[in-house]
């Protein structure tokens, strides 16, 4: 059985290390998600972090976009209609299940993160690693339409939006590297 809590959690090619916390649960794989709350109109977020101390809970959406050499369902990985939309989507499904955790949970570690982390605001983050084949001035823009739509999307679900890069507006709640690369 995996642990509740990853520190450091590895999703694709990307490493997040959350410093001394105890670290990321992946929501798309609790138990009351997949054997629950899960069907196929109903996505989930590749992680929830909490930070006790500011009363936040992450809901995150990772995007690894730099091996892309074709163009497929998200383009080349730049911003499209589409990936907000799927973005959006997996968000909402993700806010709804988890408020309803508590009335069809039984595993003791997700009633205790509820429990813990029931009242906190909720945080919208897509991490979005680029192709490298976009400069810099179209990943700011494309960064920037992306948080503008997401927020029409979201509207009236959470507002408090955050788009992430390694290199592009790093998280200030924790590091992320490529798998095999140092920390900078």
């Amino acid at each position: 059985m995996e642990e509740f809590f990853e520190n450091p959690l590895v999703e694709g090619d990307l490493s997040f290390d959350f410093g001394q916390s105890s670290g990321a649960t992946r929501y798309e794989v609790w138990d009351s998600y997949l054997h629950i709350l899960q069907h196929p109109d109903r996505k989930a977020v590749d992680f929830i972090f909490a930070v006790p101390e500011t009363s936040e809970l992450f809901f995150t959406e990772v995007k690894d976009f730099k091996t892309i050499t074709h163009e497929g369902k998200y383009l080349k990985g730049d911003y499209s209609l589409t990936l907000a939309v799927d973005t959006a989507k997996k968000m909402a499904d993700s806010f709804d299940g988890y408020a309803m955790i508590g009335q069809v949970s039984k595993d003791a570690d997700e009633l205790a993160f509820i429990s813990t982390t029931g009242n906190f605001g909720k945080v919208v983050v897509f991490h979005w690693e680029f192709n490298p084949i976009f400069p810099t001035q179209k990943r700011l823009h494309d960064m920037k339409t992306m948080k503008a739509k997401l927020r029409e999307l979201l509207e009236g679900v959470c507002s408090n939006i955050r788009i992430e890069s390694i290199e592009i507006n790093p998280s200030k709640h924790w590091k992320v590297t490529r798998v095999g690369e140092s920390v900078q």
